[in-house]
């Protein structure tokens, strides 16, 4: 460990200026220049950058902006250089990799597609590389042209990474083949370890927060809308905060008075202060369509708060139904409505719930996945 290196953190984000997948790579790049290491960071050019990469470049990291595209037809890839304008598009970032002369890139991507443009300049300039997968989905099924292209650039990272067991396990069927490079890390969470947050001596109303982007297709606040909805929830002393903001916000909040539930909702935008959330909260909703293994989640149950999910990607790989919280059996409305229900029905039994699901997340992540991360990439340098 006591070798220094070069490691540029590319990231692959692009429908938002900042979200919870950056912030594995994010933690890491910061400890690895704590420790004397040299950092580059790629990110998607916007005005303004993200307060967290002017951070890591306050830090000391070298910066390049690029302008990334998708994994495109293998037609059109193959016409590549007769369309020289559009390939060239990435020049600088070749360039500014050529330069920095990195032992090490990791791309960090939303899904297993996210980044191929910047995983294939690594490929072909033989830069060793990393990949971290965030999320994944069963809808987000590659094509044969896609999976021939993708088993090369997978194969040859020389390591790959998911969040959660559940995601890794539907990459390898994706792609057809077992990745034996491949391996789970944690995500971080936003929160001290040894400070849990007592239970809200109110119990009524029942507090529930979902905390997350707001974009129903991957999040799914639309359940919790739509079932608040139905006769049985009217006179139940209830209340719902969504944190967070996202491209649905507004079609959220329709929904909600269409649904004639603006009673039992807020909408409180983001918000930095996630221990405040659970002082005032006692259960967090999370009907998700596709995931990977969220922070919000872990920092609920550090807080010893139990949790209503769907079993997608890695929510039941630390949470068992009836013990740390309850789970529907997938994203559908009649199994979301069902899980409420028993939430509804086990109400006295929720601090009890708490505390396990706080055990639990002490037992399945470390205190600093973002140094364990570090380390990893780290040892991965010849």
């Amino acid at each position: 460990m006591n070798k220094k290196t070069k490691v540029v953190f590319i990231s692959a984000m692009t429908r938002v200026a900042w979200g919870g997948s950056e912030a594995l790579w994010h933690g890491a790049a910061m400890r690895l220049m704590e420790r004397g290491h040299t950092v580059g960071i790629s990110v998607k050019a916007r005005k303004p950058l993200p307060s967290p990469v002017i951070d890591l470049c306050q830090s000391g990291a070298s910066l390049q902006a690029h302008h990334p595209y998708g994994l495109i037809g293998s037609g059109l890839l193959h016409l590549r250089e007769r369309f020289l304008p559009f390939w060239r598009k990435h020049a600088r970032l070749e360039s500014w990799l050529r330069s920095f002369q990195a032992d090490l890139v990791c791309v960090s991507g939303g899904n297993f597609k996210d980044g191929y443009w910047a995983l294939e300049i690594l490929n072909r300039l033989s830069i060793p590389y990393v990949i971290v997968v965030q999320a994944n989905t069963e809808w987000l099924w590659p094509s044969d042209s896609e999976r021939e292209r993708l088993l090369r650039i997978y194969r040859d990272a020389k390591a790959v990474f998911c969040v959660s067991r559940a995601n890794l396990d539907l990459l390898e069927d994706q792609l057809a083949t077992r990745l034996a490079n491949a391996e789970v890390v944690r995500n971080p969470f936003n929160l001290d370890w040894d400070q849990p947050s007592s239970w809200p001596v109110e119990s009524e109303p029942l507090r529930m927060a979902c905390v997350g982007r707001l974009e129903p297709d991957a999040k799914g606040q639309d359940l919790i809308i739509k079932c608040l909805a139905r006769p049985e929830w009217a006179n139940r002393a209830v209340e719902v905060s969504f944190f967070g903001e996202g491209a649905s916000s507004q079609s959220l909040e329709e929904l909600a008075r269409r649904e004639q539930v603006l009673d039992k909702v807020r909408f409180c935008g983001n918000t930095n202060d996630i221990a405040g959330v659970w002082r005032d909260h006692h259960v967090l909703l999370l009907p998700s369509r596709y995931e990977g293994l969220p922070l919000a989640l872990v920092e609920a149950m550090l807080c010893g708060r139990p949790s209503v999910v769907t079993d997608v990607a890695g929510h039941c790989e630390v949470v068992t139904d009836g013990i740390e919280g309850i789970v529907a059996k997938a994203a559908n409305q009649a199994l979301w409505n069902d899980a409420m229900e028993r939430l509804w029905s086990q109400k006295m039994q929720l601090c009890e719930m708490g505390g396990r699901a706080r055990t639990r997340a002490r037992l399945e992540f470390p205190e600093d996945p973002c140094a364990v991360f570090a380390d990893k990439l780290v040892d991965l340098i010849d």
